[in-house]
């Protein structure tokens, strides 16, 4: 595409793709220690992440599927880019690169 932005998910990465993500929508209740609010679930740190990632909740959420609650809760879904690049990170195998 000539002049437009383009979504690469080919080859996502976890601390170039995903953590900047994370922190301009997710942290402010689900990091820096932060969880109240948030049903005491905690984004921050490959670790944390990643067992949301195994069980379907970070792509449901995000994606806004049925069945799970919208996140950003309250807020706007996230651009199809970010939410894209959340979901092939998980679909990849959301390994910590």
């Amino acid at each position: 595409m000539l002049g437009g932005n383009v979504c690469d998910t080919t080859s996502v990465q976890y601390a170039a793709n995903i953590v900047p993500i994370l922190q301009e929508n997710c942290y402010r209740c689900h990091g820096n220690g932060n969880t109240s609010g948030s049903g005491g679930i905690l984004l921050e740190g490959y670790t944390n992440l990643k067992k949301w990632a195994d069980n379907g909740f970070l792509a449901g959420n995000v994606s806004h599927a049925p069945g799970y609650i919208g996140m950003p809760y309250g807020q706007p879904k996230l651009a199809d880019c970010e939410v894209n690049k959340i979901v092939a990170w998980v679909n990849q195998g959301a390994k910590n690169n």
